[in-house]
């Protein structure tokens, strides 16, 4: 599998936020529209734009729970960990089927914290809830507990699914977390069980 995800200047992605500003300006209460505005303004670079557009999303369909995790996430990666981690565990709440994404940002502040038994849960919840995760996060907790079984049980893994994208295991967490001290965090725990990562 090739790197899919298009660079932040990507003129697909400027369309189709063209495309959807063109949305809002035909219904300006079309909560979807301001949604796919934020997704594509953070991928962008456009942090704060991409806050403020989520916000509005969620004053127009607060039952959304997804616009409550990404907001959690946009927080959580621009350094606002506690409203971050507010917004993410309302959005779990109320979702029982909370897709895996939405328990990212609790997984990343434990990485940073190093608490290794939070980050270890979250991180099987993670691939647990997933069922198609690559493992990474996985790895990086076992990392962080010296788990050898796990590093064992995985490495190959990782290694596979690294070399399938570009040879960076974190290939889609850097295009969404957007924070150096979180991605450097990350890649020092799979530097420690000899995953090589693309230098930046």
């Amino acid at each position: 599998m090739a790197n899919d995800y298009p660079s932040q200047d990507h003129p697909l992605l400027v369309k189709a936020l063209r495309l959807a500003e063109k949305a809002v300006t035909l219904d300006p209460g079309n909560s979807l529209a301001y949604e796919y505005i934020a997704l594509i303004q953070w991928r962008m670079g456009s942090q704060q734009a991409a806050i403020q557009s989520i916000r509005r999303s969620i004053q127009l369909n607060p039952a959304a729970t997804g616009n409550l995790a990404n907001l959690g996430h946009f927080l959580s990666f621009t350094g606002d960990w506690e409203n971050g981690l507010t917004a993410t565990t309302r959005a779990i709440a109320q979702n029982q089927n909370a897709p895996y994404w939405y328990f990212t940002p609790i997984f990343m502040r434990s990485v940073l914290d190093k608490n290794i038994e939070n980050a270890s849960f979250y991180a099987k919840k993670h691939n647990d809830v997933s069922g198609s995760d690559s493992g990474v996060y996985v790895l990086i907790a076992a990392s962080m507990a010296g788990d050898q079984d796990t590093i064992d049980e995985y490495l190959p893994i990782i290694k596979r699914y690294a070399a399938e994208h570009g040879g960076d295991p974190l290939y889609v967490t850097r295009r969404w977390v957007q924070s150096q001290m979180i991605i450097e965090a990350l890649e020092a725990e799979l530097i420690a069980v000899g995953i090589s990562v693309p230098k930046t």
